[in-house]
């Protein structure tokens, strides 16, 4: 049988950063829409995704 790939996303202590924050030479960093961007962009690319 062949073997099977799959890919798993795992977060961890996300409370309190729910929104992003803005950092004076990055602008917008953080929170829960850029890590749903992240999440849907890998799933696009990379099949078997968890």
């Amino acid at each position: 049988m062949p073997s099977k790939h799959f890919t798993i996303l795992h977060s961890n202590d996300l409370h309190g950063d729910f929104l992003a924050e803005s950092q004076d030479d990055k602008g917008q960093v953080g929170g829960l829409a850029l890590l749903s961007g992240y999440i849907n962009q890998v799933r696009r690319e990379v099949p078997n995704t968890l």
